[in-house]
């Protein structure tokens, strides 16, 4: 649908506005001339005939039928253009200056008044004025006279054009108008509008400037407060989440010395260097070195999640082998595949020559693994690669429980879990899946994940396949 500008609107508002009202008194104004001077013309055809009536009558009350004659004689104008007097059906005397057939009316009782358009578009009066002899019950004369409407018409020809004068002066008007409200309305809401869509584009810079003295300018100050509180805001969110990275980055560090003494222990206890330990103590201590593992696993995960929100992580581009890639994220899980009795299955294309951060490609493909693990109680889970001369597509599906509808949107957000009617737990902080969609964006490519409640997920990246010159050339 088009979209017209509050501009366009205003102006066809105000000029249809105008137009209308214009045209609405304009017609008033002439109806009511028009009627004025029609009942001002019948008046005078009405009075001009009583008066040859009554002549009439005392010249037949003579019986001097020639003096009817002589009367007629010299009345003619340009309004005036027929005359007839007629009695007892009989033409006592008749003048005319158009060729008009007048019949004669037999029973002519009252007043009679007839419009007719003449060929050549002027309207004509015939007005028949009756009279009756003394002694006469009915009257046995009339006086008929033909009347051009011409000064109607010439005058209400004036007044249109005095009223076309008049609506052009209108118009104009209501163009000054519109260009007045263009100024103190329309422009400062484009102002607005445009510092609206500016702030909003990320120039945080952008103030209102409406100087209206009105609610506009209300409305602009009201926005300039708000702006400079987002941007204050924005400010302490980035001071808190930089306070926040470095408190991570520092407990990661100061967690995983610790940590590390602690796994290294437990693993020279299973070694039995001192000698053999029950299977009970040996039970014990592999379920501490897996907890370990796992939180170490989770300090790693903090650890690249605080670069990534610092910007301290870069991207270190080099050859890459897809094959290799997948057989080092699965001897990393294949731990907990073996534990969980989970086959891992992989499948390619002929690779592209291609390059890529490999560790944090292994990463990516990692995280999955883990995260497909963490959430199937059977397999197999499938890893593929795509390759085309645009983008590799890896592709890690499982059978597991799957993801909500609900949860799709936010499992990419930090510190996000699923949810517990699905997942029955909680498993790990909720970055690894975060961290993915980071380091595949790193890489200009894109995730997506496709997935249905107990029927398993599948999780697909693309990466776009570089050569290693392209790789090189600067943006």
């Amino acid at each position: 649908m088009k979209r017209f500008s509050l501009r366009f609107k205003l102006w066809i508002a105000l000029m249809a506005s105008t137009i209308f009202v214009s045209a609405l008194l304009g017609a008033i104004a002439i109806y009511r001339l028009y009627y004025e001077l029609d009942e001002q013309f019948i008046k005078r055809g009405k009075s001009f005939a009583d008066h040859i009536a009554q002549e009439a009558v005392q010249a037949l009350k003579r019986a001097d039928h020639t003096d009817i004659q002589a009367m007629l004689a010299g009345l003619l104008s340009s309004d005036l253009v027929y005359v007839q007097i007629v009695y007892q059906s009989n033409i006592l005397g008749e003048e005319r200056s158009i060729d008009r057939n007048l019949p004669v009316e037999q029973q002519p009782a009252s007043l009679l008044l007839c419009r007719t358009q003449l060929s050549n578009e002027y309207w004509l009066l015939d007005l028949i004025r009756p009279f009756a002899l003394a002694g006469e019950s009915q009257p046995q004369g009339y006086v008929r006279l033909g009347l051009m409407l011409t000064y109607v018409s010439e005058e209400i020809q004036m007044e249109a054009k005095i009223i076309g004068a008049a609506s052009l002066g209108v118009l104009l008007l209501g163009t000054i108008l519109a260009l007045w409200l263009h100024r103190k309305l329309v422009q400062p809401i484009g102002a607005l509008s445009h510092s609206v869509r500016s702030f909003g584009a990320g120039a945080l810079q952008t103030r209102a400037q409406i100087h209206t003295k009105d609610e506009l300018q209300d409305l602009s100050e009201d926005f300039n407060k708000m702006a400079d509180s987002i941007v204050r805001m924005q400010e302490e969110l980035r001071q808190s989440n930089k306070a926040k990275s470095e408190f991570l980055t520092v407990m990661g560090h100061e967690l995983r010395t610790p940590l590390n003494a602690l796994m290294g222990y437990t693993e020279l206890l299973l070694e039995e260097v001192d000698g053999r330990l029950p299977a009970s103590q040996k039970k014990h201590l592999r379920a501490a070195q897996r907890s370990g593992q796992h939180m170490s696993e989770l300090i790693e995960n903090m650890l690249r999640f605080s670069k990534l929100e610092m910007g301290a992580e870069t991207l270190r581009l080099q050859k890459v082998d897809c094959k290799q890639i997948v057989e080092e994220a699965f001897q990393g899980v294949s731990a907990a595949a073996q534990e969980k009795k989970i086959e891992l299955r992989f499948s390619r294309r002929t690779p592209l020559p291609w390059v890529a951060d490999a560790m944090k490609l292994r990463q990516i493909l990692l995280n999955l693994l883990d995260n497909a693990i963490k959430y199937s109680e059977r397999g197999p889970i499938d890893v593929r690669v795509k390759q085309s001369k645009q983008e590799v597509v890896f592709t890690v599906k499982d059978h597991g429980s799957g993801i909500a509808k609900k949860d799709l949107e936010k499992i990419f957000e930090p510190f996000t879990q699923l949810s517990k009617s699905v997942t029955r737990e909680s498993k790990g902080i909720g970055l690894g899946l975060a961290i993915v969609k980071r380091y595949v964006e790193m890489h200009g490519g894109k995730i997506w994940v496709e997935s249905a409640v107990e029927k398993g997920s599948v999780f697909s990246c693309a990466i776009p396949a570089l050569s290693l010159q392209e790789a090189k050339e600067p943006p």
